[in-house]
């Protein structure tokens, strides 16, 4: 364990000078990263984005100690999230390819949204998040589409914020957003990337909470158990917590295009630091107690 050096800015928004990071040639990009209950960690590997191809682009199990319990590829193409279900299953955010996709325990394909037509007659474009929700429906993010909505199975389409197809930065459209989730209350937080904000948007549509100080491209926002929100900043290379009534109480800006954070039951804070080709575990003290680094990939 060793003390992280970084630079703490608590309550302001500083510019931050944004720095070229090429690493070499194979090595490989987390994007979301998720810690179960056991102790595993779920690791989405993008890829080698650097060659026209979807080389190493994978769904990955680490132990604590970085072992690789297993691997989903299933002709995967810069993947973006992967959520590990109840029964085994793994639902996948196949961005490149297009689409959303169920594998099973046996690495079988159980549901894909090739094989459907949304009810509004569309086609994924680029999803890069989908959550199983209660009740068996699917709360997929779409980038390309400027949307998040939720769906049946069959495709029918039971809930939208953002009209498909089309980008814009009022009170009902969305550009390039990131990672939708549903909250407790019913409301809908969404990281809407290219307009630098994070908004929470009740089942009526209408936008009731909104934080658009000092982002750039905001990828991910979690609302933490005490009401605040832990954004992950990719452009200012930083996580942040705010309060509802927007300021920033915490900031760990040591990263480089951060994809997500997500608190832990044990209340540290676990990052996907993309461009650091690496997923870390930090206590809110600055601690660095776990990494697991792509450049130790088997």
């Amino acid at each position: 364990m060793h003390k992280s050096s970084l630079i703490l800015a608590i309550g302001v928004c500083a510019a931050v000078a944004l720095t070229a990071c090429v690493p070499p040639e194979g090595l490989q990009y987390p994007h979301d990263a998720d810690r179960m209950p056991d102790g595993t960690t779920i690791i989405t590997d993008g890829g080698n984005w650097l060659v026209d191809s979807c080389d190493g682009s994978q769904i990955m199990a680490v132990d604590p100690q970085g072992n690789t319990l297993w691997i989903i590829d299933q002709d995967l193409c810069w993947a973006h999230n992967a959520d590990l279900q109840p029964n085994g299953n793994v639902i996948i955010s196949d961005s490149h390819n297009n689409r959303v996709i169920e594998v099973d325990e046996n690495n079988n394909i159980v549901w894909n949204t090739d094989e459907i037509t949304f009810s509004d007659g569309s086609q994924l474009i680029y999803p890069n998040d989908a959550n199983i929700l209660p009740g068996d429906t699917i709360l997929i993010t779409e980038r390309d589409s400027h949307r998040a909505f939720e769906t049946d199975r069959d495709g029918n389409i039971l809930w939208q914020f953002g009209e498909t197809g089309v980008p814009g930065s009022d009170d009902q459209h969305l550009d390039g957003p990131h990672n939708a989730d549903r909250l407790d209350n019913g409301n809908t937080i969404i990281a809407d990337s290219v307009n630098n904000r994070i908004i929470e948007v009740n089942p009526e549509g209408e936008i009731v909470w909104c934080f658009a100080g000092c982002l750039r491209w905001p990828r991910d926002a979690d609302v933490l158990p005490n009401d605040n929100v832990l954004i992950t900043d990719s452009l200012t290379h930083r996580a942040i917590e705010v309060n509802r009534a927007g300021e920033v109480v915490w900031t760990f800006d040591v990263l480089s295009w951060p994809y997500a954070s997500d608190l832990l039951d044990n209340g540290n804070i676990l990052i996907s630091d993309m461009m650091h080709n690496r997923v870390i575990e930090i206590t809110k003290d600055y601690d660095m107690v776990w990494e697991y680094s792509f450049f130790k990939k088997p």
